[in-house]
């Protein structure tokens, strides 16, 4: 047996069995039904809003801090960072305003931090917004990452 493939193997088992111990992880949040479908197959970000949270009113907060770069190769992506302050979040929606299906990003939170990374392809300039849900409702902060076909000197339109 391949002694990497064993050790990867042993690690990603000793996580799941954590995460489930500590009740993190759940067969009833980790189930395939609960992913909402509809959303990721809206048109606009108004759209997917219903469909996730069933309204589209978000408020901006400045609260919730959204690291996207300032510019951005098309072949490259961004790494986009949220984190917040908020109290008790309990999912984050990241959207791709000017992408055919905006909706990019959806994670449910339970007994955790406001905290999310991940790495995102964008095809041309656009805003980026994140969105939090609270049971104060729904909070959102915006940033504009520029997108450069084949060097940071020439804008993308």
């Amino acid at each position: 047996m391949d002694r990497r493939l064993f050790l990867g193997g042993s690690g990603v088992s000793a996580l799941l069995f954590f995460l489930g111990s500590n009740r993190l992880v759940t067969p009833s949040n980790a189930a395939a039904n609960s992913i909402p479908q509809a959303a990721f197959d809206a048109r606009s970000e108004a759209e997917a809003l219903v469909a996730l949270f069933g309204t589209e009113r978000s408020q901006p907060c400045d609260r919730i801090n959204l690291t996207v770069p300032f510019v951005t190769d098309a072949a490259l992506g961004a790494q986009i960072k949220i984190w917040s302050a908020i109290e008790s979040p309990r999912a984050i929606a990241i959207m791709i305003r000017n992408s055919e299906y905006p909706l990019a990003v959806f994670v449910r939170l339970k007994k955790a931090q406001c905290f999310f990374s991940t790495h995102l392809k964008v095809a041309k300039t656009t805003p980026v917004i994140a969105h939090v849900l609270t049971a104060d409702g729904l909070h959102s902060a915006s940033k504009t990452i520029k997108v450069t076909n084949g060097g940071y000197g020439i804008y993308a339109h």
